[in-house]
C-alpha cells in the first residue's frame, strides 16, 4: 500500500460518499421502503470505507466490515426516521 495506492482509494472514498450524498438529498421522493433500504445500505457502505482507512490501506489481507453491533445501533438510528415503517412491520407479522 503504497501512496498512489492511498491516494487512489482516497479519490475512490471520496467519489462513493458523495454519490451517497446525492442519493440521499432526496430521499423523499423515494418510496417509503426504497428510501429506508437506500439509508441503510448508504450508512453501511460508508462504514466499511471508513474501516479501509482504519485498516490502513490493506484491502488485501484485513477485512473491511461492519461489527454486528454497529450494524444494529445503525438499523436503530435510522429506523426511528421511519416509524410507518415499524408500524406497517407489526400489522404484518404473524404471530
Amino acid at each position: 500500500m503504497d501512496e498512489r495506492f492511498i491516494a487512489i482509494v482516497h479519490e475512490l472514498k471520496a467519489a462513493a460518499l458523495n454519490w451517497f450524498r446525492i442519493g440521499m438529498d432526496r430521499l423523499d421522493t423515494y418510496p417509503t421502503e426504497s428510501a429506508f433500504s437506500i439509508e441503510l445500505a448508504a450508512a453501511f457502505y460508508s462504514t466499511i470505507l471508513h474501516a479501509v482507512e482504519r485498516n490502513d490501506y490493506d484491502v488485501y489481507t484485513k477485512r473491511a466490515y461492519v461489527s454486528d453491533e454497529l450494524k444494529l445501533e445503525m438499523l436503530g438510528a435510522i429506523v426511528k426516521r421511519y416509524p410507518m415503517l415499524a408500524y406497517q412491520a407489526s400489522r404484518t407479522a404473524v404471530s
